[in-house]
């Protein structure tokens, strides 16, 4: 199921967006994600997350994907859903995944 967090009224718009994982096979080889952002769909279902994963070898925030458009964050609701599926290179093994945002915030609120 979707995990959802609500932007501060201080977030001004969505700059980029990174996925970080120790186990970076497992991501890149079986992950797929949806994002929404206040029931607006960002990426859809199944999106693959090699393009936007990275691990401790290289920082977060030198492969974070940068919007065209930046996207108004302030006081809405991002929804995730991550999803492992089936690979046969790389058996299932437990691992985390961190979603990073490059956000800039509102001058004055």
């Amino acid at each position: 199921s979707p995990t959802g967090l609500k932007f501060d009224q201080r977030s001004g718009n969505i700059l980029a967006f990174g996925i970080f994982s120790k186990r970076i096979d497992q991501v890149d080889l079986r992950g797929t994600f949806k994002m929404e952002i206040d029931g607006k769909e960002i990426f859809p279902d199944d999106t693959d997350t090699k393009m936007f994963s990275t691990n401790a070898s290289v920082p977060v925030e030198k492969k974070m994907y940068k919007f065209s458009e930046p996207i108004e964050a302030g006081n809405l609701e991002l929804r995730l859903k991550y999803k492992s599926t089936n690979n046969a290179l790389t058996p299932f093994v437990a691992h985390d995944v961190t979603y990073t945002f490059m956000i800039e915030t509102k001058d004055k609120i």
